[in-house]
């Protein structure tokens, strides 16, 4: 059974179709979309937190996958990622998605992932 909290970000996520209003400029809408986006964001990876909480795997990586094609320097999402594919079989996806944020990271920023997602990374490889 769905808990209302989550019932209502289902639907949230549901109705998210990207920038409110992408055709138009001022600063109040800059800041509504910056918002919107903002939310979005935090429901995802509730929503992916709250999945894999539950062994829900499958269910952990769609979310996160969609938080990460938001923002793909999300650590966060990359590391539930990379747990979600190791824990359905897939260990060979999960070092593919430590390489990919290691080029979103370095391409974006010029920095590397946290000793966290390093670690994870190691481990999946070691497991090897």
């Amino acid at each position: 059974m769905t808990h209302t909290a989550e019932h209502k970000a289902l639907r949230a996520m549901e109705l998210y179709r990207g920038d409110f209003l992408p055709g138009f400029y001022s600063l109040l809408l800059v800041d509504e979309q910056f918002l919107l986006l903002s939310l979005m964001r935090e429901l995802l990876l509730w929503m992916a937190d709250l999945s894999m909480d539950r062994v829900e795997y499958r269910e952990a990586v769609r979310y996160a996958s969609r938080l990460l094609a938001m923002d793909p320097c999300s650590e966060h999402a990359c590391r539930l990622i990379m747990r979600g594919l190791a824990a359905c079989g897939d260990r060979a996806g999960a070092i593919r998605q430590y390489m990919r944020l290691r080029t979103s990271l370095s391409s974006e920023f010029n920095a590397q992932p946290s000793a966290e997602t390093k670690a994870l990374y190691q481990t999946l490889v070691q497991a090897g």
